[in-house]
């Protein structure tokens, strides 16, 4: 229970600091109490009645020099102790004294502020304790989420995207088409009805490979018409119009069209194989692509994946394909 309360307090926190600007700290020099705080509860703040903490705080690391040169060498922020008292019911006079330290830390009566670094991201929890004739009088226990927006810890950057459309050569978008991202943190998804994908979390300077892929539905949008076009190409009465349709019609994946094509894609129309022995149903070809030889589209390989290296900090977007349909040369 405790360590779900801890969350939800965390989660709070972290809505003060990021949706209410007001609520960011500023480090003060004389030392006043901070202007603002994010109130969370004060359950954790009573473990005595004589000594409350303030409630949980929200803080912000800021450069620090910790070796005096001049140069900041760490992200850091200090908690002052008697700032963090929200009330003390203590008879002490002017010799009481507080001093701050992380949880489980042996107290210490000269410790009058605590210095959050790095290792304290994303959440801290801290004791507050008073003195009084150098023995503990009073204690409170309470939190702060820490958070390190300005990368001063190392941390890896977020994670970005990259996203695209796959759509045939009429611009129709293909369904269920698996793109698969392969890298340090792969990942796969399928394209939308709209033909659309989408792929999260590749870090800024991966290399990672963009690969789609679709090997079902082998006699889908395959007719007699399609053997009537390649016998038409054939024969040189009527040559197929583009780089897309040459791939479409090379069902045997010999990269030329020939007569054993149109033997492979009779034996799928009358139902003697079920699919193509050395083709997928499917080919993908990068939509960037310009075939240096349209009248023969494999000349060169062309790209049916994409390799992205280094990957931009601002993820890459329209990353699209063009779909084709292995023995559909009509889009019918």
């Amino acid at each position: 229970m405790i360590e779900k309360f801890i969350m939800l307090c965390f989660l709070w926190l972290h809505f003060c600091l990021t949706l209410l600007p007001f609520s960011r700290f500023k480090v003060v020099s004389n030392r006043q109490p901070l202007s603002y705080s994010c109130p969370v509860s004060t359950a954790m703040a009573a473990d005595s009645l004589d000594l409350l903490c303030r409630s949980g705080q929200a803080v912000e690391l800021l450069p620090m020099d910790t070796d005096g040169d001049g140069i900041p060498d760490e992200g850091g922020w200090p908690l002052w102790a008697d700032e963090m008292v929200d009330a003390v019911l203590i008879q002490c006079g002017e010799g009481l004294v507080f001093s701050i330290n992380r949880e489980g830390d042996t107290p210490d009566g000269a410790a009058e502020v605590l210095i959050l670094k790095c290792g304290d991201v994303p959440f801290a929890i801290f004791e507050v304790h008073a003195w009084c004739g150098g023995e503990i009088v009073g204690s409170c226990t309470t939190y702060a989420g820490v958070f390190d927006n300005f990368g001063l810890c190392g941390h890896p950057p977020p994670p970005v995207a990259v996203d695209g459309r796959i759509l045939r050569e009429d611009g129709v978008p293909v369904e269920g088409v698996t793109v698969s991202l392969s890298g340090p943190s792969p990942s796969t998804t399928l394209t939308s009805v709209e033909g659309n994908y989408h792929l999260l979390g590749v870090l800024e300077g991966e290399e990672v490979t963009i690969t789609p892929e679709k090997n079902a539905g082998y006699a889908e949008g395959v007719s007699t018409l399609d053997m009537v076009l390649i016998s038409r190409h054939i024969l040189g009465v009527e040559i197929l119009g583009s780089p897309y349709q040459l791939i479409a019609a090379d069902v045997n994946n010999s990269r030329y069209v020939t007569t054993l094509d149109l033997i492979a894609l009779r034996r799928l129309l009358l139902g003697i194989d079920i699919e193509f022995e050395v083709n997928t149903s499917w080919r993908f070809v990068e939509s960037d692509y310009v075939f240096p030889n349209p009248a023969n589209p494999w000349q060169e390989r062309f790209p049916e994946w994409t390799i992205i290296s280094p990957f931009p900090a601002t993820g890459v977007s329209d990353l699209d394909f063009v779909a084709v349909k292995v023995g559909d040369v009509s889009l019918d």
